[in-house]
């Protein structure tokens, strides 16, 4: 047993005697003003006002058990979703439902149920489970437990109200809510920490099986025997079914019948309860409003308000409460994994889909917008979960008619889109219908044929600057090397820091279309990517993954400057890798990155290159700038140093070069920090010449027997 200090207040007119029990007492009265004590050890015994018998003289006592506490352990006391409640006005009992909000009465809070007020308590409340219900001794709002933030009372009346935890509880199990109203004769079983018929403040929960006795707005259970008593305001009503637990009723009012302190004797215990299932929507609401706190822009809230007063828009329920969010002016939040995840919709693609269904006039059906907020996502690259998500949208429906990626109504859709949803961006459906030009900056990409697919990819855009230029293919940090071989095999070549190989991995086959090959990171994400223009013109990226995978979306056609291309590092100041390259006229063309695995259209960058037969992007100089090493018809290598802007006039730095079939690299490949270049010479050695910032020391020679490859990068 655990003893706790007690204190007695008493007030006699006669002497009488105490007795100690097995924890010392320590007695204090007072008669006619004269204080006085008497110290009692375990078992002992003492008269107080022994001189005075008879005399009726009114004696205060106070009596204190001076025995040290014991706490008790959640393994005696364990916790479950019934907790209690306290606050100024007492305790009832409450039950948690989702891991912020525990269910209880209205009359815990006020002892008019209708004054209570949504927001923050009037007084401090805390909620309190387990063993922490036995060892908090003080009452009120105040002391351990979980302390309530909100309190959001039941619409129409009904005595019930919802306590917002300040800290979600994750260690228990919430008891979901009835949809479905108990029957007469139903046994619920009610549990609650109120008085029982001997014992003012227990220290365990306490349950009671009444049968449902009358079905109504409210439920009343009765039964003979114990009754629940004061303190059991909240009870939960707790229905059992195939083993499956559920809240049917919260206990509101009850007989007390011999309950302790009331002086009713025990006879038919009734319980007048609210029914939960008629609350359950409102539970739910609750639950959900908790969780949707961040607010949108007014300009967000707009977009989405037309797309739905526009009423062309279907979807399942957790697609459309999206959208609905944003028109409320909030996002939609859900729990996965232990986490609050807002559902949020990226402002360009909102605007998009506002432009096609009210401006344009477009019945649609959305199978999927923010897949991250909704734990539902298939890989966490894509642009439904990218970055919190949002950032893309299926449609599988256009104008009543099932998508396919290429019916009338698809392929007008995709006109629309294209105008609406500025670049980067992205379309699936490649494979599905006829190839045509899409705007500058968007990808084109194979996926299923059962909707249209449109990403916006600027929100996702990385916007540290790349400083240090690097393609690293296998997620090691050394940068690599790709070759397409003779048989046309991709070859992935895993680098060593010290400037050679570690392995040969074999990778697809079938890339005899591919007539240039050039490595970067274009989408900012510190995986190698590659781009490839084919021998129709088309021009591919390649989007690593880091473990040697790569998917493939097609970004353009018929670029006029091809015939010398190279890339991976910034000529423009934005911190995005960009392409240059060199037309038949010996025009330079810039093609600027943007960071999202596509370039804007090309722009006349320089003339008077005729002359030069092989390109190589860098940053040669380390200043963050991209540089251009270029080889004339004499075999003279020059350096183009990059200002941000153009290039600087030309610094020779090697001559020679006529003996390399293959000129590539342009970052890192020993580890020093500092770009460096690789040649292939036409016997099929591959040389390292190590960047020094200023020009390339004598070379190394890490490998031969290249000449396998016809492409190198």
């Amino acid at each position: 047993m655990v003893f706790r200090p007690a204190v007695l207040n008493l007030e006699i007119d006669s002497s009488f005697g105490v007795k100690a029990g097995k924890q010392p007492l320590e007695v204090f009265f007072e008669i006619n003003g004269v204080e006085d004590t008497l110290d009692l050890a375990p078992t002992r015994s003492g008269t107080v006002d022994e001189d005075r018998t008879g005399q009726s003289t009114i004696v205060t006592l106070d009596v204190k058990a001076d025995a040290a506490d014991v706490p008790v352990t959640d393994a005696a006391f364990p916790r479950t979703a019934i907790g209690q409640v306290r606050s100024g006005l007492g305790s009832c009992t409450g039950t948690l439902v989702d891991r912020s909000w525990v269910l209880t009465v209205a009359s815990c809070l006020a002892a008019d149920p209708a004054t209570v007020a949504a927001g923050a308590p009037a007084a401090p409340v805390r909620v309190l489970f387990g063993a922490d219900i036995a060892n908090d001794k003080t009452t009120g709002g105040t002391g351990a437990g979980s302390k309530v933030t909100q309190v959001q009372p039941a619409a129409a009346g009904a005595d019930a109200v919802m306590l917002k935890l300040e800290t979600p509880i994750d260690t228990i199990t919430p008891i979901a809510p009835a949809t479905a109203a108990p029957t007469v004769g139903e046994n619920l079983a009610f549990t609650g920490y109120g008085r029982t018929a001997s014992a003012w403040v227990p220290l365990a929960a306490h349950s009671y099986t009444y049968p449902v006795t009358a079905v109504g707005g409210s439920l009343t259970a009765s039964a003979t025997g114990a009754s629940l008593c004061l303190g059991d305001g909240g009870a939960p009503g707790i229905r059992t079914v195939n083993g499956t637990s559920t809240l049917a009723v919260i206990a509101s009012t009850s007989s007390q019948a011999g309950c302790v302190g009331f002086g009713i004797p025990v006879g038919t215990a009734s319980v007048t309860s609210t029914r939960v299932d008629t609350i359950a929507p409102w539970i739910a609401t609750t639950i959900q409003n908790g969780l949707n706190t961040t607010a949108v822009s007014a300009a967000d809230k707009a977009l989405a308000q037309q797309i739905i007063d526009r009423g062309r828009v279907t979807a399942a329920a957790p697609v459309l409460s999206q959208l609905q969010g944003y028109a409320s002016g909030v996002k939609r939040a859900n729990i996965v994994s232990g986490e609050v995840r807002d559902c949020t919709i990226d402002s360009s693609l909102l605007g998009a889909l506002k432009k096609v269904v009210v401006d344009d006039g477009f019945s649609i059906t959305i199978s999927s917008l923010n897949e991250y907020c909704l734990g539902t996502a298939t890989t966490a690259t894509d642009y439904h979960s990218r970055n919190g998500g949002g950032h893309a949208v299926k449609i599988t429906m256009v104008n009543g008619v099932a998508a396919t990626g290429a019916t009338v109504h698809d392929l007008a859709l995709r006109t629309a889109m294209f105008a609406a949803l500025p670049a980067p961006a992205g379309i699936g459906q490649l494979d599905c219908r006829p190839r045509a030009a899409a705007p500058a900056g968007w990808a084109q990409f194979a996926s299923a044929c059962t909707h249209d697919y449109f990403e916006y990819r600027g929100g996702v855009v990385a916007q540290t600057p790349v400083t240090a230029p690097s393609f690293d293919v296998d997620g090691d940090t050394y940068a690599d090397v790709l070759g397409i071989s003779t048989t046309n095999q991709l070859n992935i070549y895993s680098g060593a820091k010290t400037g050679g190989w570690l392995t040969r991995t074999l990778g697809s086959t079938g890339w005899d279309a591919t007539a240039t090959i050039v490595h970067g990171d274009y989408n900012s994400d510190g995986k190698g990517d590659f781009v490839t223009v084919e021998n129709d013109g088309t021009v591919w990226f390649h989007e690593g993954d880091g473990a040697r995978g790569f998917t493939k979306s097609l970004i353009g056609s018929n670029w006029p400057g091809t015939t010398y291309l190279t890339g991976g590092v910034d000529f423009t100041g934005d911190g995005r890798a960009d392409m240059i390259g060199r037309g038949t006229n010996g025009n330079i063309f810039l093609y600027a990155g943007t960071g999202a695995g596509t370039f804007i259209a090309g722009v006349h960058f320089n003339a008077g290159w005729g002359h030069m037969t092989a390109l190589l992007a860098g940053d040669f100089s380390g200043d963050g700038k991209g540089d251009l090493v270029a080889r004339d018809t004499a075999g003279i290598l020059w350096l183009f140093r990059g200002d941000g802007v153009n290039l600087t006039p030309a610094i020779q730095v090697g001559n020679g070069w006529n003996i390399m079939s293959v000129i590539t690299g342009g970052v890192d490949y020993n580890g020093d920090g500092k770009a460096d270049i690789l040649g292939r010479t036409t016997a099929g050695q591959f040389w390292l010449y190590a960047g020094t910032g200023s020009g390339f020391q004598a070379p190394t020679n890490p490998d031969s027997g290249w000449n396998m490859h016809r492409l190198l990068t």
